[in-house]
């Protein structure tokens, strides 16, 4: 994945930098273990519907 238009999330080499959401902050790097998880709470649903609707 890549940058949304508004440049807040950038994913690559198993790494997540996530800059600001709504109303909270992720930390910038998770090890491969967490990412899993809070990828796909956290993150992946919230920007797959911004993305979608871009």
């Amino acid at each position: 994945m890549k940058e949304n238009k508004d440049g807040n999330y950038q994913r690559k080499k198993g790494l997540c930098e996530y800059k600001k959401s709504n109303n909270f902050q992720v930390k910038r790097r998770i090890s491969k273990g967490d990412l899993a998880i809070k990828y796909r709470y956290y993150i992946q649903a919230p920007l797959i519907s911004d993305l979608q609707s871009n």
